[in-house]
């Protein structure tokens, strides 16, 4: 089936003016035939490898409607409807509902011609040379269905440049009717037939490519479209594959080029690595995986500033000079803060042994008997002197008054007070009162006559006199030790005695 856009002889606009020729002309010059690109898929059967359907030499031709369940038991949920049949367009399409045979590209959207497009422009495969070139191939295999536009040739006849470029629709889970589109280009050398505005494939309206709803809403432009850049489709890609261009539809919709891939934000730390999102049904942003959050100790820029691991703060522990501080993360770790070992206590105003209390040294100590002394170890950061007492000469007190260490050592018959007698500091204390009827408890002793700094005053005491072997009194204690009256009455005699004397003498 051939078909005629209104309006327009074939005949009268294979005829342009010079000055389109040279425009032409110019543009053959600026774009040189591009090299392969993407290989397409072959082994299909049929004459060229691509299928065993195919179109005749044609212009404008269409198949008949194709019915591709044996691919898609459920449909093709393209946008609002589901589809089980489709046709194979000659100018570089294929089209649902019915076939289409404009040769010149309309810009998306257009209304009621539901379509997907690799490249919609003026094929022409009249010019021979088929089955190795110049020809249109399907194949329908359960899941997919390939269309193969073989180094094609343009309107009027042309095969001087060609075109080689391939569709894949491939069922895709998980929903009823969902599926997959790629557009394959393998030579890409003419943009425009002479019928639309181009001489030698060049000028007039470019080539499009791309997808339409059909409802004046919907539509994905591949870049270049319409203009001379739709050449740059053979090197180009949108999943880094020059030449490879893919995209899935899902519930209908047409996602957006590389939609779920993986890529880089530009931004820093976590917010880098991202996944390509749909902005439009033709344009896809880089969405970071991680947003920023609060940063932690780990490693990582998790708030994405271009610092790592900042900001966590320090942490003191320790008292006196055991105190240290730590950084709260380092290398990606949590830091336990640890004091500082402590030291001997010095005298520097400084909590050494890490105890709370600076300069808490023991008291220092000095001197012996009674010249021992005391004297704080540090006042203020300034180390204390201990200086001993000043010896004096021994006496009997059990105190080592001349300091040499031993008490009363130069003392003859000196009972110190603790030598477990009892003391009781004055006279009628409750000693027992011997009196000379006890000759067993003899309180003097010509032999034992002592001085006076000999005497232990603390001993001399009650009515019983003197205890001990010392005959003498001690200075301030009262006086002489209590005699029995006879001895009294005695020496009373002998004074008055002596006095009757003096008195004859004179």
């Amino acid at each position: 089936m051939l078909y005629v856009e209104p309006g327009v002889n074939r005949h009268m606009a294979a005829h342009r003016t010079l000055s389109l020729a040279l425009a032409s002309a110019l543009a053959v010059s600026l774009c040189p035939a591009l090299g392969a690109a993407a290989p397409l898929i072959g082994g299909l059967g049929g004459p060229a490898g691509y299928g065993t359907g195919n179109l005749p030499a044609n212009d404008d031709g269409s198949s008949a409607e194709l019915d591709v369940s044996a691919a898609f038991p459920r449909g093709l949920h393209f946008f609002d409807t589901t589809y089980t049949s489709l046709y194979v367009n000659n100018n570089g399409n294929i089209s649902f509902g019915f076939s289409l045979g404009s040769y010149t590209p309309s810009a998306f959207p257009i209304a009621s011609q539901p379509i997907i497009a690799p490249w919609w422009g003026d094929v022409d495969t009249r010019g021979g040379g088929a089955p190795s070139r110049n020809g249109v191939y399907w194949s329908v295999t359960p899941g997919r269905f390939v269309v193969t536009w073989h180094d094609v040739g343009y309107y009027a006849s042309h095969d001087n440049l060609q075109n080689d470029f391939q569709m894949i629709l491939t069922a895709a889970p998980p929903g009823v009717g969902d599926f997959d589109v790629e557009f394959r280009y393998n030579r890409c050398e003419w943009t425009t037939g002479d019928a639309s505005g181009g001489s030698g494939g060049f000028g007039g309206t470019p080539a499009q490519a791309g997808f339409d709803a059909g409802n004046l809403r919907d539509f994905v432009a591949l870049p270049g479209s319409l203009t001379m850049r739709v050449l740059d489709l053979c090197r180009t890609s949108n999943v880094g594959m020059p030449g490879v261009w893919r995209f899935e539809i899902r519930s209908g919709e047409i996602m957006c080029p590389g939609r779920g891939d993986p890529c880089s934000t530009g931004r820093p730390g976590v917010c880098e690595a991202g996944t390509l999102v749909c902005v439009s049904a033709e344009e896809a942003r880089c969405a970071p995986n991680v947003e920023p959050s609060e940063e932690t100790c780990n490693g990582l820029d998790d708030d994405c500033d271009r610092s790592t691991d900042e900001d966590l703060g320090t942490t003191t522990c320790g008292v006196g000079e055991c105190v240290t501080t730590v950084d709260n993360c380092v290398g990606g770790r949590r830091q336990r803060c640890r004091p500082l070992p402590p030291s001997e206590e010095l005298c520097n105003r400084l909590d050494d042994d890490c105890n709370g209390v600076a300069d808490d040294l023991r008291d220092l100590s000095c001197g012996v008997g009674a010249c021992a002394m005391s004297a704080l170890a540090c006042v203020d950061g300034v180390p204390g002197e201990c200086i001993p007492g000043r010896p004096t000469r021994e006496v009997c007190n059990g105190i080592d008054d001349d300091c040499n260490g031993r008490i009363d050592d130069t003392l003859v018959d000196c009972v110190p007070p603790d030598a477990g007698l009892p003391d009781a500091g004055l006279p009628d204390a409750g000693l027992p009162d011997a009196g000379f009827e006890d000759a067993s408890t003899p309180w003097f002793d010509a032999g034992s006559a002592c001085t006076g700094r000999n005497c232990d005053p603390y001993r001399i005491t009650g009515r019983a006199g003197p205890i001990g072997k010392c005959s003498c009194h001690a200075a301030g204690r009262g006086g002489p030790p209590p005699f029995t009256a006879a001895f009294v009455v005695a020496l009373l005699g002998l004074g008055a005695t002596r006095r009757l004397r003096r008195s004859k003498r004179r």
